[in-house]
């Protein structure tokens, strides 16, 4: 498969047809339901637990529905791609494997049981504590859907909508919080016959329904975190003493990070207002140009691409962000190596087909990858301006960040293909040291972002291993004749 031209010809990898894609639609909404079906259950838990098991009609039909749910959902993650490191496993056999190996063990105990015997055995309910193992994978799946998010608005303002769920994420915990402890204190107040259920005169008549003291716990809960404390309600023997000291201590914990969290969102609205300062500083400089300027005045593009590089620069200045300390070049080549793919999955991910072909075997070493991601520059591009000109030396590797690249036909200026975000190209004209014959240019409506990896850098890195010249070549030369087609085919199509 050949990355910098893959939405003009498509050779998918290998995959079996039973092997469902992580990022397909179908395995979106699926991930949707079966996450959504989790959080039920982990309301859910709780709850039942804290009424001693003793499971109304209603639930006990919800709890199998739920169930089935997530029998289902054990059944596909055996076919569902996953990523080891930063590499897409799409082997139906390591996919199998790897969930055996994991969580399959636990997802089976916690939902087998409980779906067979129709939740007709009380303590069989407590293996579906270990549901709660999911969270991790809960959060991998919301993390996968903000990148998502985040790449849909690449040219919004981001860092508003990001700071919005981080702070929504902060107040679900903090409620998901106050759900558990409130059911853990109808639980402490109903098991024993001093406990504040059984000896307030609000819940004479309460019987086994203990969920009707759920907003009053919920209520205890909330002041006693917030250190409130009305005194209305109050513990009644050294157990609930101890409890009320303990949620007293999360209490303090939990809000002092949410004030961290704040002040964190702070910082990076703080970012922005300096983006902003020197956009403004910027466009202060370029009026007072143009003031000075008697004879001509400078084009409106001008002070539009000037603008939005101050504000790339900012945003996507990798190069700069790893070269502006040399702290980096001093490190051991493996701590590098971290450094580099800690900071920088997501480009990696992004790019990943460039430095990895599955049909040939292919996988560049670390080290190329963390000399090609570090030495990444930014540039914009805005509606209609020429990125790479026919008969121009090509002085870079060209890696389309966001938007898409058309490539015009150097006779006719016809559009001959279109490389989607996440194609690269310059690739044959660098390695055959050749001028373009062929015109890269943003669309009229659109602008484009590259990250550009400059061609001594590139060649550089390339022939310091054998493999990686070789792989690379023959790969840029698959492109030239790809387009050599197209052009070919443009051609007979006027002619006819």
């Amino acid at each position: 498969m050949n990355p910098y031209t893959s939405v003009i010809i498509t050779k998918g990898n290998k995959i079996s047809k039973w092997v469902k894609l992580e990022d397909g639609k179908f395995n979106v909404v699926w991930d949707s339901v079966s996450n959504l079906t989790y959080i039920m259950s982990f309301i859910l838990i709780p709850l039942v637990i804290a009424t001693s098991l003793n499971l109304h009609d209603d639930i006990r039909f919800l709890e199998f529905v739920i169930d089935i749910i997530l029998a289902i959902d054990i059944v596909f993650n055996f076919f569902t791609t996953y990523h080891s490191d930063v590499k897409k496993v799409t082997d139906l056999e390591k996919i199998s494997y790897h969930y055996l190996t994991n969580l399959f063990v636990f997802d089976f105990i916690a939902v087998v049981p409980g779906l067979v015997t129709i939740e007709l055995f009380k303590h069989m309910y407590y293996l579906k504590l270990l549901r709660y193992l999911r969270l991790s994978k809960l959060f991998e799946q919301i993390r996968f859907v903000l990148e998502k998010l985040d790449n849909l608005l690449i040219f919004v303002n981001k860092k508003a909508i990001e700071s919005f769920l981080t702070l929504a994420r902060c107040l679900f915990g903090l409620l998901f919080l106050i759900h558990v402890m409130a059911c853990f204190w109808i639980l402490l107040g109903q098991t024993r016959d001093e406990g504040w259920l059984n000896t307030s005169t609000e819940f004479e008549n309460i019987g086994d329904n203990y969920l009707k003291g759920y907003p009053t716990a919920v209520y205890f809960i909330t002041t006693t975190f917030s250190t409130v404390g009305y005194g209305d309600f109050s513990p009644n023997d050294n157990y609930e003493i101890i409890l009320v000291m303990i949620l007293e201590l999360i209490g303090l914990a939990v809000f002092s990070f949410l004030l961290g969290t704040l002040s964190s969102i702070e910082r990076q609205q703080s970012a922005n207002t300096i983006i902003k300062l020197k956009e403004e500083q910027l466009e202060e400089f370029l009026i007072k140009l143009n003031a000075s300027r008697k004879d001509t005045v400078l084009p409106y593009e001008i002070f539009k691409e000037s603008l939005n590089n101050v504000s790339a620069t900012y945003k996507y200045g990798v190069k700069y962000v790893f070269n502006m300390f040399d702290f980096a070049e001093q490190l051991k080549p493996q701590d590098r190596k971290q450094l580099t793919f800690y900071n920088l999955k997501r480009l990696y991910i992004d790019f990943q087909d460039f430095f990895y072909d599955e049909d040939v075997k292919f996988q560049a070493n670390d080290r190329f990858i963390s000399r090609v991601l570090t030495n990444f520059e930014c540039s914009n591009f805005l509606f209609g301006k020429t990125i790479l000109e026919r008969g121009e030396q090509c002085e870079n590797l060209y890696f389309i960040g966001s938007g898409k690249v058309l490539v015009k036909n150097h006779k006719d200026g016809e559009v001959i293909a279109i490389l989607q975000r996440y194609s690269v190209f310059g690739d044959y004209q660098i390695f055959l040291d050749t001028r373009s014959n062929l015109s890269f240019v943003c669309p009229d409506d659109e602008e484009v972002t590259c990250y550009t990896l400059p061609k001594d850098k590139f060649l550089d890195l390339c022939h310091r291993n054998q493999n990686h010249v070789e792989f690379f070549m023959k790969r840029a030369l698959i492109t030239r004749r790809l387009f050599k087609r197209l052009v070919i085919r443009s051609h007979d199509q006027e002619v006819n």
